[in-house]
């Protein structure tokens, strides 16, 4: 499944250099997605931004990134 394929509001857990984070996935803005990590901090410093084409797949209740093999 692309990332693209999902709905807004979905739930993502993603890979960042200090672990898993979680994430909201809002919607498809041209060759990028806008998401937004949960957090505390202002929204616009939890802003991330993921390929449309990224491959995921669910995983109770959340989308994970499919890592390339």
């Amino acid at each position: 499944m692309k990332l693209y394929d999902l709905h807004r509001g979905a739930r993502l857990r993603v890979g960042t250099t200090v672990g898993l984070k979680e994430g909201t996935f809002y919607r498809i803005d041209g060759m990028y997605s806008l998401c937004v990590f949960d957090g505390d901090a202002p929204e616009r410093d939890r802003i991330f931004h993921l390929k449309a084409w990224t491959e995921v797949q669910p995983d109770g209740g959340f989308y994970e990134i499919v890592e390339p093999s």
